[in-house]
């Protein structure tokens, strides 16, 4: 149910906490505006693209009569943050055992509830929030703001399914990202174990002016796995199936290619200055949002 992905108690202790976000320049502080412009409240500050749900008496129609482009104006007290969740939804983040794979498995069910953490936390700031369902039946939410808009989002995550094939999640990424505006911050979950990859999909990202934070959720059993002897084994996304003997030297190759794929993952994290985090699908949703979330300063 969607009241299970996130405790009322635990809510509460989520507002004494906020999202960081180096492209502000003046920072957080606690309960205030974000800016970074000083003046009056109605003074101009910037442009951004133009986005479904914004108030139309915003929109700059003298650069769209000079550009065909419609734009619009962020006044100083508006600089409040963008917040844009993509939350991979592809058939291998149903993986919850060698025999089974569920949307209610451990992977899935982390990955929703650090989404929820993330947009309450910025809903209780007043923060647009929007929410990206990486899947084929997923669409682009209308922004949200204020905590009152905590529960559509907090239905739409009960409801979210699995694909029942690969999805190609560098692709939306790249689609979403002119539809952004300018200086947001952007949150991927996935375990990134997509045969399309993911480099085009974060740069495109970041190409926005956005600061993108990466986490990665992975189970313990995929990076060292149990098995044994002859297996016929099924690949969820593309639900081929091979028979093989799975010896010593097997399992060796498969954690040194897992790690190269991972340790590439966070290199390019690393090069691009996006925020990267890997997450055990075991771990407790409290430890991730409340101690490793804030030790990677993405929290504060």
């Amino acid at each position: 149910m969607a009241e299970d992905l996130i405790s009322s108690s635990f809510l509460h202790r989520l507002e004494r906490l906020v999202l960081r976000n180096r492209n502000l320049a003046s920072g957080y502080e606690h309960g205030g505006k974000k800016s970074r412009h000083t003046g009056a409240s109605l003074e101009f500050a910037d442009y951004r693209n133009y986005t479904p749900g914004d108030d139309l008496r915003d929109v700059d129609w003298n650069v769209f009569a000079r550009t065909d482009r419609i734009y619009v104006k962020l006044h100083e007290a508006e600089q409040n943050l963008h917040a844009a969740l993509f939350l991979d939804c592809s058939a291998s983040m149903a993986w919850s055992s060698y025999a089974h794979a569920t949307a209610d498995g451990p992977k899935f069910q982390l990955a929703r509830q650090v989404i929820a953490a993330i947009a309450y936390i910025a809903l209780s700031q007043q923060d647009a929030v929007w929410f990206h369902p990486a899947n084929r039946a997923g669409t682009t939410s209308a922004p949200l703001r204020g905590k009152a808009a905590f529960h559509k989002l907090r239905k739409a995550l009960n409801s979210l399914t699995i694909a029942e094939q690969a999805d190609d999640l560098a692709g939306r990424l790249v689609r979403a990202a002119p539809r952004m505006p300018r200086r947001s911050l952007v949150f991927v979950i996935s375990d990134f174990l997509d045969v399309n990859g993911y480099n085009e999909g974060l740069a495109a990202l970041q190409a926005g002016d956005a600061e993108v934070q990466v986490i990665q959720v992975l189970h313990p059993q995929e990076k060292e796995p149990l098995l044994r002897g002859d297996h016929r084994l099924n690949e969820m996304e593309s639900n081929r199936s091979i028979e093989t003997a799975i010896s010593t030297g097997t399992l060796q190759r498969y954690q040194a290619a897992l790690a190269e794929h991972c340790q590439s993952l966070r290199y390019f994290c690393k090069r691009r200055q996006m925020g990267y985090l890997e997450v055990s699908a075991t771990d407790s949703f409290e430890s991730v949002v409340l101690r490793q979330m804030l030790q990677r300063r993405m929290l504060a």
